[in-house]
Protein backbone atom coordinates (compact mmCIF):
# COMPACT_ATOMS: atom_id res chain seq x y z
CA UNK A 1 0.00 0.00 0.00
CA UNK A 2 1.44 3.35 -0.97
CA UNK A 3 1.05 6.31 1.37
CA UNK A 4 1.26 9.67 -0.29
CA UNK A 5 2.51 12.41 1.97
CA UNK A 6 2.70 16.14 1.74
CA UNK A 7 5.81 17.74 3.16
CA UNK A 8 6.08 21.40 3.99
CA UNK A 9 9.30 22.84 5.30
CA UNK A 10 9.69 25.99 7.31
CA UNK A 11 13.31 26.64 8.30
CA UNK A 12 14.68 23.42 9.83
CA UNK A 13 11.29 21.94 10.80
CA UNK A 14 9.53 19.39 8.61
CA UNK A 15 5.81 18.57 8.91
CA UNK A 16 4.25 15.48 7.33
CA UNK A 17 0.48 15.19 6.86
CA UNK A 18 -1.24 11.83 6.50
CA UNK A 19 -3.04 11.47 3.19
CA UNK A 20 -6.84 11.42 3.40
CA UNK A 21 -6.76 8.72 0.73
CA UNK A 22 -4.88 6.36 3.06
CA UNK A 23 -7.30 7.14 5.88
CA UNK A 24 -10.24 6.55 3.55
CA UNK A 25 -8.73 3.22 2.45
CA UNK A 26 -8.61 2.10 6.07
CA UNK A 27 -12.17 3.29 6.74
CA UNK A 28 -13.53 1.51 3.66
CA UNK A 29 -11.71 -1.74 4.47
CA UNK A 30 -12.93 -1.62 8.09
CA UNK A 31 -16.48 -1.08 6.85
CA UNK A 32 -16.17 -4.03 4.46
CA UNK A 33 -14.74 -6.18 7.23
CA UNK A 34 -17.92 -5.75 9.28
CA UNK A 35 -20.56 -5.38 6.55
CA UNK A 36 -19.21 -7.53 3.65
CA UNK A 37 -20.76 -5.12 1.12
CA UNK A 38 -20.74 -1.40 0.48
CA UNK A 39 -22.74 0.91 -1.78
CA UNK A 40 -20.27 3.66 -2.69
CA UNK A 41 -22.97 6.24 -3.41
CA UNK A 42 -24.67 5.73 -0.04
CA UNK A 43 -21.34 5.64 1.79
CA UNK A 44 -20.19 8.88 0.16
CA UNK A 45 -23.45 10.64 1.03
CA UNK A 46 -23.52 9.34 4.63
CA UNK A 47 -19.93 10.44 5.26
CA UNK A 48 -20.12 13.67 3.23
CA UNK A 49 -17.32 12.54 0.91
CA UNK A 50 -17.06 13.09 -2.84
CA UNK A 51 -18.33 9.93 -4.56
CA UNK A 52 -15.49 9.99 -7.10
CA UNK A 53 -12.97 9.96 -4.23
CA UNK A 54 -14.61 6.81 -2.82
CA UNK A 55 -14.57 5.16 -6.27
CA UNK A 56 -10.95 6.16 -6.83
CA UNK A 57 -9.95 4.78 -3.45
CA UNK A 58 -11.69 1.48 -4.17
CA UNK A 59 -9.95 1.24 -7.53
CA UNK A 60 -6.64 1.88 -5.80
CA UNK A 61 -7.37 -0.95 -3.33
CA UNK A 62 -8.46 -3.19 -6.21
CA UNK A 63 -5.19 -2.55 -8.07
CA UNK A 64 -3.22 -4.02 -5.14
CA UNK A 65 -4.40 -7.51 -5.90
CA UNK A 66 -7.07 -9.88 -4.65
CA UNK A 67 -8.26 -7.76 -1.71
CA UNK A 68 -11.74 -6.75 -2.82
CA UNK A 69 -14.17 -7.58 -5.61
CA UNK A 70 -16.05 -4.70 -7.18
CA UNK A 71 -19.29 -4.90 -9.11
CA UNK A 72 -20.64 -1.85 -10.89
CA UNK A 73 -24.34 -1.14 -10.50
CA UNK A 74 -26.10 1.82 -12.03
CA UNK A 75 -29.16 3.46 -10.57
CA UNK A 76 -31.24 6.48 -11.44
CA UNK A 77 -33.28 8.68 -9.22
CA UNK A 78 -35.81 11.31 -10.12
CA UNK A 79 -36.64 14.21 -7.84
CA UNK A 80 -38.69 17.36 -8.34
CA UNK A 81 -36.98 20.69 -8.90
CA UNK A 82 -37.58 23.58 -6.51
CA UNK A 83 -40.37 24.79 -8.81
CA UNK A 84 -41.78 21.27 -8.92
CA UNK A 85 -41.91 21.15 -5.12
CA UNK A 86 -43.90 24.40 -5.09
CA UNK A 87 -46.32 23.00 -7.67
CA UNK A 88 -46.77 19.82 -5.62
CA UNK A 89 -47.74 21.87 -2.57
CA UNK A 90 -49.78 24.63 -4.27
CA UNK A 91 -51.05 22.99 -7.46
CA UNK A 92 -50.24 23.91 -11.06
CA UNK A 93 -50.48 27.45 -12.41
CA UNK A 94 -53.43 26.41 -14.56
CA UNK A 95 -55.23 24.86 -11.58
CA UNK A 96 -54.79 28.01 -9.49
CA UNK A 97 -55.94 30.19 -12.37
CA UNK A 98 -59.04 28.03 -12.86
CA UNK A 99 -59.78 28.09 -9.12
CA UNK A 100 -59.60 31.93 -9.11
CA UNK A 101 -62.50 32.24 -11.59
CA UNK A 102 -65.80 32.70 -9.73
CA UNK A 103 -68.24 29.95 -10.73
CA UNK A 104 -71.38 32.06 -10.80
CA UNK A 105 -70.29 35.22 -12.64
CA UNK A 106 -66.86 34.90 -14.27
CA UNK A 107 -64.13 37.54 -14.03
CA UNK A 108 -62.37 40.08 -16.27
CA UNK A 109 -58.85 39.04 -17.33
CA UNK A 110 -57.00 42.02 -15.77
CA UNK A 111 -58.78 41.40 -12.46
CA UNK A 112 -57.99 37.67 -12.70
CA UNK A 113 -54.29 38.32 -13.30
CA UNK A 114 -54.14 40.53 -10.20
CA UNK A 115 -55.97 37.97 -8.04
CA UNK A 116 -53.66 35.06 -8.87
CA UNK A 117 -50.22 35.09 -7.24
CA UNK A 118 -47.69 32.73 -8.88
CA UNK A 119 -44.77 33.25 -6.48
Amino acid sequence: MSNSTENSTSGAASITKKSTSSSLQNDLLLHLNTHNELNTWSYANEHNIDHQLVIGTFRSIQSMGDIIRMEQKTSRSIAPTDEGKILIVNGSYEYNLFQAVPVDKGIEQPELMVSVNFT
